[in-house]
């Protein structure tokens, strides 16, 4: 996949920072007063709230000065297309099918509680089921293609130098 594609892919997204993924980001203690000055909502001196109000349009607004959290984060589904070849039209329809479960859920009343642990919905019977199976396979497509991708193996060495370990 293209860096294009890729960019695309990402500004299709954006849920890494509208408040879907995270409710809260860590910041390195250094990076606290730049991200306070950019207009990010601080707590506890350790950290930013989401939404992050310089997304906008699905694009950062600070993007050259971002934190090293955002810098780092890569998802399932960034790293998936970044590394096998391929069309970026699957990639898309997973968001989109993600933006859509939202959209079911935010209809059947879907709250979450304060440190996240929690949701509830208020929508009642079959709407309530609907939400249900909605909620359902939000959860795994988050798990699947959104959450955090595992940082990549270290390179193998080169053949006759032994590994730690040898």
């Amino acid at each position: 996949m293209s860096e294009e594609d890729l960019e695309r892919l990402c500004k299709s997204c954006g849920m890494c920072c509208d408040g879907t993924l995270f409710q809260r980001a860590l910041l390195k203690p250094e990076e606290v007063e730049p991200a306070r000055r950019v207009g990010l909502k601080i707590f506890q001196d350790r950290g930013f709230e989401q939404p992050c109000p310089q997304l906008r349009e699905s694009a950062c607004q600070v993007y050259e000065d971002r934190p090293s959290v955002c810098r780092s984060f890569l998802c399932k589904l960034y790293v998936r297309h970044r590394d096998l070849p391929g069309p970026i039209q699957p990639a898309l329809k997973a968001v989109k099918r993600v933006r859509f479960l939202l959209e079911v859920l935010k209809k059947a009343g879907l709250e979450r509680s304060e440190d996240g642990t929690q949701v509830h919905f208020s929508a009642e019977g079959a709407d309530a089921f609907e939400a249900m199976n909605a909620f359902a396979e939000l959860m795994e497509r988050l798990e699947e293609d959104f959450a955090r991708a595992p940082a990549a193996p270290p390179a193998a060495p080169p053949s006759g130098v032994p590994s730690q370990g040898d």
